[in-house]
């Protein structure tokens, strides 16, 4: 097999970078919890959709809020629908459409769905679980297809739990089905791929007594295999693949050991080959996951002794994470981050925080890497070196390459933020093993 390093240098960027803003507030404490559900989406023209949960006596309401990238400013909140602990998904469409799961309290705890085309104004909705259970913690993404996949938790008739899944397309369900029954499903994780190229279906479960499982169809859940089993809790997935030289899916897997670290797992699937690693930021509260640029690395948002903090992994291989950004404040909780549509440059999120009744809802957009000076890889056992200055460049940059082996002409090629091969590099050897 060739092998690679990948390279991460730095590319002029200019975008608008909006400060911490307050967006909202709610009486619900725990508006924006749940990790792996979607409280904040963008679409392709830069606007942000948020949604949330709030009390309004006597019943629990979903509100929203939305940024207009053409004002530049943040709307009103405003009431969306009766229900609680929302969750958003995206389409890949030119119309954007934005669908809306949560939970309703009509003759018991249902799940409902409902969507619009410019999150202001929505349909009536419709009830997509069986009325004769109770229901709850829906997560949502959509695939290339335009087909809404589903699943939550679902009260069984002996005092277990199920987990369900359905398929929607439009306004129609296509699908529903129990995947299994256990005593007890604590959290689920689903991920479909970033960018809308594929249609495989990554979902993981959190059992009772710490089983963390994650499965993987790539036929609409007609069947669907285990890849990955640990014991932990708080699983999470960001997917992404497509890249020339690195053909097949490739996924990265998430959650929690029983010793509060977060564990990744990647998973190359075309050369069936899975690596772990122990993400180093210490112990951690709480955590979600955003954008996967393979090979780079992802996003993630995690909570440590009442800090908020945005880090960026670099991955099993490279070992190493940065830290971008350490939000301080009064009783931060429940960070969500925007997992679509797919962004190179930066990531939006959102948290709660502050004492009293009501809870401000908080908006961040950060850079998503660390631009450093240089890099300069020189790990044994893979037969080279590379050093790359100055990083971030501007005009030119520099590659000095060191092989182990004489027989060995090093490949540099330049790949976009979308992973495509923009060019393949003439190498120019300066002396022996030196290019």
């Amino acid at each position: 097999m060739r092998k690679l390093l990948f390279f991460t240098s730095a590319f002029l960027i200019v975008f608008n970078t909006c400060t911490q803003t307050l967006i909202a507030t709610s009486r619900d404490h725990g508006a924006t919890q749940n990790h792996n559900q979607r409280k904040i989406v963008r679409d392709h023209s830069g606007n942000i959709y948020v949604a949330y949960s709030d009390w309004m006596s006597p019943d629990y309401v979903v509100k929203g809020v939305m940024y207009d990238n053409v004002t530049g400013e943040w709307g009103d909140e405003f009431v969306i629908t009766e229900g609680y602990n929302p969750t958003l998904a995206i389409e890949d469409s030119n119309s954007c459409e934005i669908h809306l799961i949560c939970e309703s309290f009509d003759s018991g705890r249902k799940i409902k769905h409902l969507r619009s085309s410019d999150f202001l104004s929505w349909n009536s909705g419709h009830i997509i679980s069986d009325t004769a259970q109770m229901a709850r913690m829906p997560v949502a993404d959509i695939d290339s297809a335009g087909i809404l996949n589903i699943f939550w938790i679902q009260d069984a008739t002996d005092s277990t739990e199920s987990l369900i899944y359905a398929s929607v397309a439009g306004d129609s369900l296509i699908s529903r089905e129990v995947i299994c029954t256990k005593n007890e499903i604590n959290d689920i994780a689903l991920a479909n791929h970033l960018r809308y190229e594929e249609n495989d279906l990554f979902f993981g479960v959190e059992f009772d007594q710490d089983s963390v499982i994650f499965f993987r169809s790539t036929d609409g859940m007609n069947n669907y295999d285990t890849i990955y089993s640990a014991i932990g809790h708080q699983p999470a997935i960001t997917y992404n693949s497509n890249m020339e030289d690195w053909p097949g899916s490739r996924v990265r897997l998430l959650y929690i050991d029983d010793d509060s670290y977060i564990m990744e797992v990647e998973i190359d699937f075309e050369y069936n080959h899975t690596e772990i690693n122990r993400i180093p930021v210490g112990k951690v509260d709480y955590y979600c996951v955003d954008d996967l640029a393979p090979p780079i690395g992802y996003s993630f948002l995690f909570m440590q002794w009442g800090y908020l903090y945005h880090g960026f992994s670099y991955g099993v291989v490279w070992d190493w994470c940065s830290i971008m950004e350490t939000i301080t404040g009064d009783e931060i909780v429940w960070p969500s981050v925007a997992y679509k549509h797919f962004n190179f440059e930066f990531v939006d999120f959102i948290w709660m925080e502050g004492y009293g009744v009501d809870k401000e809802i908080y908006y961040l957009r950060d850079e998503k890497h660390v631009w450093t000076d240089i890099y300069e890889d020189n790990e044994k056992g893979k037969d080279f070196s590379i050093i790359g200055f100055p990083n971030p460049f501007s005009e030119a940059i520099t590659f000095n390459v060191t092989s182990e082996s004489s027989h060995v002409l090093p490949a540099i090629e330049i790949l976009d933020s979308q992973s495509v091969l923009i060019k393949r590099l003439k190498v120019n050897k300066d002396s022996e093993q030196q290019y």
